[in-house]
């Protein structure tokens, strides 16, 4: 059965107004307009309901709507306070481009495609069951459970402790969020919030920075970077076959908003949907809060990708000085200076690298050797994944996607012919550079050059489409340029414009309607399949029928335990009844320690019943078959698998096929 689209929209309307409203409100009391004011609402919004999340954690409030309003509240009075008696920002709000039906259109259609193309062929119950997705899952429902939403304590769930180790919150904070006022299942308000981080974040920001950097027809440039944004199988689809890693995708989509930002901040647009320089700076700084809260790992990749941006820039502004004679001998004395400060800090950075990594005892070839870094491509295959758009997924490389490929290629070539967009083609070359690198070589160089992104391939060719998709919007207006000086004589003004934005179209919808985004509709189905047999998967269809019983089998506030390899990590996200490992490995405390060790012996020694009374456990989860077929973490619960249905330490609740759920009796 295939996922009921009635589940979804609740969730996905909700995950829609908390990605919009928040930052949508503090944007219209700034006075922002047009595509500026929804593409930078998401950032906006991810900002504020992070701080939410740490502030709530502070004064011990509960994490909810009623918080996530109260901080929009104050964001807000803020804004007005900032608009009302800050002549800068007063002075730097006075133009803007008008909102664009076309751009609205645009938005519709790209997030039907990536709602078509991720969700349709979906089971009805949409469990993520990979690594990555069970800790995600978990941390929602954690949260829904009056855990902490904070950066700062959200970790804890998996390394239990006092102390304050930082991991970005924000994606849980807004799924949790989509959950708690739809009452959806976290399975159901993931996805839901996935789709309405696509259609709300990634679209909008997309468009916008295709605005800012093409200059051609708004009523052309929008649209069709609107529905370009849904037709690259890279992203955002791609990120939810490989991983699942959410923050990641949440913090990739919120990067065209960070370039755009940065392009209008260094006034390098001629676009009337930028904002002057001084807004942009602002805007710059509460965006930077929201990619932190999002996952401040996608950092160094909007690094990269403004690299050509910044050089370009301090290039064109220096030029003139060095030209003139009486100021060239204390500019080259400064650029002299600057590059020896690049250099020494270059050094210094590849120093501290070899010290801390210890790279003297063991050198970068035994580093980063398995799993997504592990180079499975050749160079040739690399180099025509980027080239064809052909993405490589977690399980098979999709077919190549070809007139999106020529509308590529054909926007670098205008790219480069242009100045002021040279640097968006040398932005693209060097992020494909990376991930060829990444894909098809484990040496040194290629480890080195990618170590930021821990030699994942995934993670870097999914930066594509956010210089891609602009470099499309380029390639159609010079397709509609050309087709109108082809036919200035023989066609009406009228009529040219008609068979130009035809053509676009046309071309539009053959991008859409690929064989590679019918293929990434297989592979999501597959990623997400729960079948009869596990055949290596975390579940099958015997543990979703008595998961989704738990809440009427195991009382509130009872914890389960189970070696989490087998299914039983899914007792939280899925059951709503907490996993005492939610996750398949962790930084565990003493209690838990004990518990996956000894207990198989809680009947004869009384410190297990201990740790068992001290942590809530009264259950446990057992199922045949382990993810992957067994891994050697998985080995880290022998206490757990021993005690499989001894009666002298558990007796049987209830049992769907090969998944159990047993009380425990050990401890009277």
């Amino acid at each position: 059965m295939l996922l009921d689209w009635s589940a979804v929209a609740p969730p996905f309307v909700v995950a829609l107004v908390c990605v919009l409203l928040p930052g949508g409100l503090v944007a219209t009391l700034l006075r922002v307009r047009g595509t500026a004011a929804i593409a930078i609402a998401g950032p906006i919004s991810v900002a504020i309901i992070g701080v939410t999340g740490v502030l709530a954690d502070l004064v011990g409030a509960p994490f909810g709507a009623g918080a996530v309003a109260v901080c929009t509240a104050l964001a807000a009075a803020a804004a007005f306070v900032l608009r009302r008696f800050t002549p800068l920002v007063r002075r730097a709000t006075d133009r803007w481009a008008r909102p664009s039906l076309a751009l609205v259109g645009g938005l519709v259609v790209g997030s039907g495609v990536i709602g078509l193309t991720a969700l349709a062929w979906l089971p009805s119950l949409p469990i993520d069951q990979s690594y990555d997705g069970v800790f995600h899952a978990n941390a929602i429902a954690s949260i829904l459970d009056g855990g902490s939403a904070s950066s700062f304590r959200l970790y804890a769930i998996t390394h239990p402790s006092d102390g304050v180790e930082f991991y970005p919150a924000g994606w849980h904070s807004l799924a949790a969020l989509s959950a708690q006022l739809t009452g959806a299942p976290v399975p159901f308000a993931s996805i839901a919030t996935w789709w309405a981080v696509a259609s709300a974040v990634w679209l909008p920001g997309i468009a916008w920075l295709s605005e800012l950097l093409v200059r051609g027809p708004r009523m052309l440039v929008l649209p069709a970077a609107a529905v370009a944004g849904s037709a690259f199988t890279i992203f955002p689809a791609l990120l939810l076959d490989w991983g699942v890693i959410y923050p990641t995708f949440l913090a990739y989509s919120l990067l065209p908003a960070g370039v755009a930002l940065t392009v209008a901040a260094f006034g390098a647009t001629r676009s009337e949907a930028a904002p002057r320089i001084p807004l942009a700076w602002a805007a710059l700084i509460v965006w930077f809060a929201g990619a932190c809260f999002a996952h401040p790992r996608s950092l160094p990749t909007g690094l990269v990708v403004l690299a050509p941006f910044l050089v370009w820039r301090v290039a064109r502004w220096v030029a003139p000085r060095l030209r003139d004679p009486a100021r060239r001998r204390r500019w080259l004395t400064w650029l002299a200076a600057g590059a020896t400060a690049l250099v020494l800090a270059g050094v210094g950075a590849v120093v501290f690298a070899f010290r801390y990594f210890d790279v003297a005892n063991r050198p970068i070839s035994d580093r980063l050797n398995g799993g997504p870094a592990l180079a499975t491509m050749t160079p040739g295959e690399a180099v025509w994944s980027v080239l064809a758009q052909s993405t490589p997924t977690s399980t098979w490389a999709l077919p190549a996607s070809l007139v999106l490929a020529a509308l590529v290629l054909s926007g670098v070539v205008l790219a480069i012919v242009r100045p002021s967009l040279r640097w968006v083609a040398v932005a693209y070359a060097l992020v494909a550079l990376l991930f060829c690198l990444a894909a098809s070589s484990d040496s040194d160089i290629a480890k080195l050059a990618t170590a930021l992104w821990y030699k994942d391939k995934f993670r870097l060719i999914t930066a594509l489409p956010l210089l891609g998709v602009p470099l499309v919007a380029l390639a159609l207006v010079g397709l509609r340029g050309l087709i109108v000086r082809l036919t200035r004589r023989r066609l009406p003004r009228i009529a040219r414009n008609v068979l130009a934005a035809l053509v676009a179209g046309a071309l539009l919808v053959l991008t859409v309607e690929s064989p590679a985004l019918a293929a990434m509709r297989g592979t999501l189905a597959a990623s997400f399949d729960v079948g009869d047999e596990k055949d290596g998967r975390l579940i099958d269809r015997d543990d979703v029928a008595l998961l989704t019983r738990l809440p009427d089998l195991v009382p509130e506030g009872e914890l389960v335990v189970g070696n989490p390899w087998n299914g039983s990590v899914l007792t939280w996200s899925v059951g709503r009844r907490e996993a005492l490992f939610p996750h398949l490995v962790g930084m565990w405390d003493p209690d838990r320690l004990l518990v996956a060790a000894g207990l198989s012996q809680a009947a004869e020694n009384p410190i297990v019943c201990d740790a068992l009374e001290r942590l809530g456990v009264g259950y446990a989860y057992y199922s045949e078959g382990l993810l992957w077929d067994g891994d050697p973490q998985a080995q880290a619960f022998p206490g757990v698998d021993a005690a499989h249905g001894d009666p002298r330490v558990m007796e049987l609740v209830a049992r769907e096929g090969d998944a159990e759920l047993y009380r425990i009796t050990a401890c009277g």
